[in-house]
């Protein structure tokens, strides 16, 4: 095996990995679901206080476009530009993709972590 490309990514600790055609042009993108922040990595963020009953301090999950061509592999960050960097810091452990609401495009659940005292 030859390593072709990497995916972007700030944060560690991957829980879960999906694939997923999110934007209906014919290829699997891809989702990483990360549960460790790295907040060296966003001195620009506030970092947020942990909450028993809404955990927000978690990693970043990340979707990656796949944009492979046949002279580079390369997956794009995407995000934020699909909106999905909204209460996106919960702990993920895991992400399934369907269309759900039979709207004709793929619908993301997301399996986060619940901490109790």
């Amino acid at each position: 095996f030859k390593d072709r490309a990497a995916l972007p990514q700030v944060d560690y600790n991957a829980q879960g990995f999906s694939s997923v055609d999110y934007d209906n042009d014919g290829d699997l993108d891809l989702y990483l679901c990360l549960e460790v922040a790295v907040p060296e990595a966003r001195p620009q963020e506030r970092q947020p206080k942990f909450y028993y009953h809404d955990a927000n301090e978690g990693a970043a999950n990340v979707l990656s476009r796949n944009d492979i061509t046949d002279q580079s592999w390369i997956f794009t960050d995407v995000t934020q530009s699909v909106g999905l960097d909204v209460h996106n810091r919960r702990q993920t452990l895991s992400a399934a993709w369907g269309d759900y609401d039979t709207g004709g495009d793929q619908d993301r659940y997301v399996g986060n972590v619940s901490t109790f005292p």
